[in-house]
Parts: C-alpha cells; structure tokens; sequence
C-alpha cells in the first residue's frame, strides 16, 4: 500500500475500520505529520466506478471550515479508492457518549451548533454527508468536527449507474448506517438530499441528551421500520431539564417527512445559537472533555460581539441563498432570481418564553410592512391579512399561496434584557428555494437598525431598484429612544384591538413614549389616534377626546410635516367633531398623497365623501381601503355602513355577513348590522344585533340603539327598564345624551 502512495506516507499502524474503509495511521515524509488514510472496503471498491469515485468526492475536498476536517488526498490502490486527511488528536462523540452517557445541555448545545454550521457550509456548496453520526462527528480542542465529509455521497454516486452489485447490500454502508438513516433514505428515495442529513442531526442531538439511540438494540430491519413508523419519545420525557427551544428543535428535526423539517442547516444553527443564547445569558464556562489535553477544555461563550451581530454561519459567509435539485439531491446557489413583485410579511414569532414580548415581535412584523409598502413596484400584504395567521399552525408556504403572493418572509425574535437577536429568512412561494436569511444578534437599542437592514436586504434581494427618496423613507427612524419605541410598540399592539379597555392602556403606553422622547412624533399621532376613537364611541366625553386628539395631531405636524398618520388623524377630528368639511378633505388629501397605502387614510376620506354628497367617489374610497386592507374589520365594518348610506341595502347586508365570516367575534359588526336593519324596519332582528354588540362590548357600544330598537319593535317595557339602565351606567361613567334620546325615539316620547 506504502508504495501505492507513491511513497509519500509510511504506514504506521491500523486504527480499525468502518462500514466503508480500513483506516489507518500514517507518517507524511514531505511535511512531518501524522495522517489518517482510509480505504475502501474490496467488496465495496468492487461495487463503484474508482473514476466517477474519485470526481465526487473532489467537492468534498473544497470544504474548508473549521468544524470539518478537510481531505488531503485522494488516489487509488490496487483498484481501492482511498482518501487521506489530518489525524484528529482527541475522542469521537461516540467514545464521548459510550464513557459518560447523557451529556450536560451546555455541552450538547455547542456541539450541535458545530455540527450545524459545517452541515450549513458543506450544503451550501453542494455537499450532503448522508451519514452523519456520532462515530463521525471528532471532540478536539473544544470543537466538534464532522470527518468522512462527502463519502457516502460519493460511493452512492459512483455506484448509481453501475449495475447490482451484492456488495453494496452486503455492506448496507453505502447509503448511510441504518440507526441515522431518514426515511427516505431507508425507501432508497431518489429524492435524498441535503434534509437527510438534518434527520441525522436530530438523531445525534436526541442520543447526546438521552444517552442512548431512540432506537437502541433493535436489528437493522427493525431499525429500518422504525425510522419510517416510529415517532422517538419526546426528549423533554427521557430527559426532563431539556430547554423547550432544543427539544421542539430536536422534534422537527426528526419529521418523517422532509418537507416538515428545517429546511436548511442554517436553521439548525441559527436555533442551536438561540437554545445557547438562552441558556447563557452571562458569560458562561462548560467543561468538554479533551483527551489530548489531558483533561477538561474549557468553551467560553462570549458576550455578543460585532463578529456575531449579523452571522449567517460561524465561518462568517452572509446572504447566501440555499435551493435545492429535484433531480440530483444536492443543495446549490440558486440563479439571479427574477423579480418579485408581491411579498407577505409573516407575523415574527415571539421566542422569548414571555407572552409580554409579543408587542414586539407584533411591532417588528408592521414595521417592516410599513418601510416596504413605501417602495412603489412592490405591492406588500397589509397587516390585518397576514396577522390573521399570527399563532396558526399553517405552512407558510400555502398562507403565501392564499394570498396569492410571490415571496413571503418569515421570522423569530428572542427578545431578554439587553440582548435581542432576531432572525429571518425570505421564501419563494413558487419555487419553496430560500432566497434570503439573516440572523441579527444585537443589544436592544439597535433595534431600529435591525429593521432597517431586514428592509434593505429584501429590497436588494428582490432587485428593487430604490430612488435616494425611497431609501431614505425605508431608512427613516421616528426616533433614536430604543425605550420610547418600545412603548409605542405596546401602545399600537393595544389600540389595534379596538376596544374601550386596551385604548386606554394604548393611551398610557402612547404618553410614556411621548415622555421618553418629547420629539416623537408619530407617537403624537398613536395618541392622537386613541383620543379620536375613544370620542367617537362616546367612551370619553367628545368634547375632552377630540379635543386631545386634534392636540396631538397638531404636534405630530409641528415635529414632522411629512408624516401622513397625523395628517389624517387631524382630518378625524375635523370630520366628526369640528363639522370643517374642506379641513377634513385637505387633511386627507394630503395624508394619502405622502402615503398612498395607508388604508386608513382612505377609508376615513370616503366618510368626508358621503357628507359631502360625493357617494360614487366616497364608495371608491372604501374599495380602495379594502384593496390595500382587505381584511380589515373596522374598514369592511364601515364599508358595509357606507353601501347602507349609499342606498344599497342588499349589498351592506351582504357586506356585513362578510365581515362576520371573518371575524364571528367582532362585536361592531353587529352595531353596524343592527342599523341597517333598524333602517329597514326589521326592528326584531334589529334588537338581537344590538344586544350582541352590547353584550361584545361589555355595553361600551351600543346602548342606546338597543333601548332605540326595542322601543320601535314594541317591546315598550323592557325599553323602559332600559332607560333605568342607562341612568345606572351614567352615575359610573360617561355616557352620550345620544344613548338616552335614541331609547325616547324608540318609545316615541319626544320630551
């Protein structure tokens, strides 16, 4: 054999051998240093083409990474393949395990995150293990690394157009070991490819926290059922202290199915970073055995640093794209994609174990919506359609498809103390190829640049080509007070919900931002917004609401002019308070000509249209608003009101069953319902929609068109036993004259 490696090495000593290869120890003469060369099995050399052999697994040996140990050389032996590379001093994981048994959390994370991130480069170039496994993932110097990169890949390869050859079946090697095998590969699926390997990493992550294989002492054909029917205990069962974020990791990992995996080894370690991060949230010491130390190693995790703010893998390669061929298995850059011209935001996925944080990952899903509807050829879903998926178990690939879009972003934002790492990844709908991902890992206060950078990189990658205006719109920060934004967040998370008690929180939250940072302007406008609805409902007394909010309104607009919530929030006010019909008109004007898609802009213009005899253009306006906001309750709410306005009382009640289906809970619905039929002398359907809007409401909305239907329908009693009602709530609260003379006309009593 020396001689058939042209005299370059010197035998030194057989370490044993695998499924595949004899391995042994071997001295390089040329650079005096100790190196592994493997050879395959006879059986299997006779089983493959040497040539097509040796061509593989060249793209292998272009793997450079520090968590895979590299090939050296390759060459042929008797008619033997053979492959040489550096001699790891230290233990396989499979020693690890067998002396110490389950591992502790801290050390199991890192070597995950290890593994992931070699998996994550090698697939990216093209390159799928195929049998990843504990004897094939090395402890040395405190690292994991992966060995045998690219060699079952390439015997498969080498042997797919040879004919049947026992030894291939004899061996069972060739397609990987049979306990870390996907179901794909047991079904001989020509379909494998890059997702087997992640079916390994879950398997090595279960056996690392558990101590022993899920499928421990079955047979290889009982091991092969296994892998297609059985489901493995949950981890968090045999191994309770197991972190949450791990074992769900571990569990998708391990889907029978590719396609409900991760789908790329950038998600594995992208979560393995997460689990870590959560698990360390101070500098932390772990002890990995290292036997060539003589010892224990210490693995210092370090505070976030800018090498890690923006990591798409360890190695530090960024914006790289993963897709995958149908026809061969392997994992390549996909081409220049073509461009998109229609995109969801998917609600980010709070992670932080604390529902509290849901404001903010709430508040970074509209934000980015809001930088990206400023880009013209780019027609982006609103936030009332896509937040209809927030917490739905759907594949976000079908929810692009139902909302007939081109891409979709999704996201996780892990969000404790000082530290925020936030991660997404944009998606063709068509094609399922990745076409960007990115991890931030930053202190809060760069909360804004994350934004920003997540806006600009899928603006790049979807070859937008943006004016300096339209960068510096997407760039644009209402405020550099990380804790002021914060409240904001919260303060729109709350006034989203359109109900009396969550407004007032949203009031409080909209004042502490203002109180953080005085210059905030669209904090003005937040609260603004508050003050109008709750006068509108007659929450708040109109004359101390409107009043509020035409104030806020106006300092929003000293602080920026250009800034269309508040121009529209003043044309609220001068709507439905100060009765300045061409104030209003201007103020929406203007609100719609510096922000086009504002939906709410557009719904409120069409109600100054109505007042002002324009019906055609003010019915315009509401389909417009529903165009951009299709899902919107509050505007198919009052667009159902405007057709009644309009004289079209078949096409509101249709309108109102429409914005039932989509929401049966939403209580103004039935408000705007039970006008109509009011309208239309159905006065007992009337009352039933009225009292579920008063009941929905906890009697906020409502009470005075109910006593106003019950007294038409005849039910004079109870109308009157509503008028004492309403004096109960009114020694508590405010409430409108408006409720008390309804429930009179109802009953015909004009004093």
């Amino acid at each position: 054999m020396e001689a058939a490696l042209g005299g370059a090495y010197t035998i030194e000593r057989e370490l044993g051998g695998g499924g595949m290869s004899r391995v042994y120890v071997a001295h390089d003469r040329l650079l005096a240093r100790k190196v592994v060369v493997k050879l395959l099995h006879p059986e299997l050399s006779a089983a493959v083409d040497t040539e097509r052999f040796l061509r593989e697994i060249l793209l292998a040996a272009g793997l450079q990474h520090p968590c895979i140990v590299p090939l050296l050389s390759a060459g042929e032996s008797d008619g033997r393949p053979y492959l040489t590379m550096p001699l790891v001093v230290g233990e396989s994981l499979r020693e690890r395990v067998t002396r110490d048994g389950p591992l502790p959390v801290p050390d199991v994370v890192r070597i995950l995150r290890d593994v992931a991130s070699a998996l994550s480069h090698a697939h990216e170039r093209g390159v799928v293990h195929r049998d990843i496994k504990p004897e094939n993932v090395l402890l040395s110097g405190g690292f994991a690394l992966i060995t045998d990169f690219g060699v079952a890949k390439a015997v498969t390869a080498a042997a797919d157009h040879r004919e049947h050859h026992p030894g291939l079946t004899s061996l069972g090697m060739a397609i990987g070991t049979p306990a870390y095998m996907a179901p794909e590969q047991v079904v001989a699926d020509a379909g494998c490819d890059h997702r087997v390997d992640i079916y390994a990493f879950g398997l090595v992550g279960y056996e690392l926290l558990a101590g022993a294989h899920p499928f421990a002492g079955r047979s290889s054909q009982a091991m092969f059922a296994a892998q297609i029917l059985e489901l493995p205990p949950g981890i968090s069962t045999v191994r309770p202290d197991t972190p949450v974020e791990l074992a769900g990791l571990i569990s998708r990992c391990l889907a029978k199915e590719p396609a409900d995996r991760p789908q790329s080894a950038m998600l594995l370690l992208l979560s393995a970073l997460e689990v870590l991060i959560l698990s360390t949230s101070t500098r932390t010491v772990s002890r990995m055995t290292d036997p060539a130390a003589g010892g224990a190693v210490a693995l210092e995790t370090p505070p976030p640093t800018g090498a890690l703010q923006r990591s798409s893998a360890l190695e530090g390669t960024t914006r790289r794209t993963t897709a995958k061929s149908r026809s061969t298995g392997r994992v390549r850059s996909p081409r220049k994609p073509k461009p998109i011209d229609s995109l969801a935001i998917l609600p980010f996925v709070n992670t932080s174990g604390n529902a509290e944080n849901d404001f903010l990952s709430d508040g970074i899903t509209e934000s980015i919506i809001n930088k990206l509807s400023r880009i013209p050829e780019l027609r982006v879903v609103p936030r009332s359609v896509v937040f209809r998926y927030k917490g739905a178990n759907v594949d976000p690939q079908a929810a692009a498809r139902a909302m007939q879009v081109r891409a979709f972003v999704t996201g996780r934002l892990f969000h404790r103390g000082d530290a925020l790492i936030v991660k997404a990844e944009m998606a063709d709908a068509l094609t399922e190829s990745q076409l960007w991902g990115e991890q931030y890992h930053r202190p809060f206060a760069d909360i804004f640049a994350v934004q920003e950078d997540i806006a600009d990189e899928i603006s790049r990658c979807l070859l937008v080509r943006l004016t300096s205006e339209e960068q510096q719109r997407i760039r644009r920060r209402e405020t550099q007070n990380s804790a002021a934004y914060q409240s904001y967040l919260k303060g729109r998370y709350h006034w989203n919900k359109r109900t009396i008690e969550p407004l007032r929180q949203a009031d409080r939250c909209f004042q502490a931002a203002i109180d953080e940072d005085p210059s905030y302007a669209i904090a003005y406008s937040g609260l603004a917004d508050t003050y109008n609805v709750l006068g509108y409902y007659s929450a708040e007394r109109p004359h101390t609401a409107f009043p509020r909010g035409r104030a806020a309104a106006s300092r929003a607009l000293e602080i920026d002019p250009q800034l269309a919530e508040a121009h529209a929030s003043l044309g609220f006010v001068r709507l439905f308070y100060d009765r300045d019909w061409d104030g209003a008109g201007r103020a929406f004007e203007q609100a719609i000509a510096l922000n086009p898609t504002y939906a709410t802009a557009h719904q409120w213009q069409a109600w100054y249209l109505f007042i002002v005899g324009r019906v055609e253009e003010a019915i315009s306006a509401f389909q417009r608003a529903l165009e951009l906001d299709p899902l919107s309750l509050i505007i198919n709410d009052h667009y159902a009101y405007g057709l009644a306005v309009a004289g079209r009382w078949d096409d509101a009640l249709e309108q109102c069953a429409r914005t039932a289906e989509l929401s049966p809970e939403y209580p103004l619905v039935q408000w705007r319902l039970g006008e109509i039929l009011l309208s239309l002398g159905r006065y007992a359907e009337a009352v039933t929609a009225y009292r579920r809007c008063v009941d929905g409401t906890d009697g906020a909305v409502g009470l005075g068109h109910l006593g106003q239907a019950l007294g038409r329908v005849g039910r004079s009693d109870e109308a009157r036993a509503h008028l004492t009602r309403l004096h109960e709530v009114a020694a508590s609260r405010y409430l409108s004259p408006l409720d008390f003379a309804l429930t009179y006309a109802g009953l015909n009593d004009g004093d």
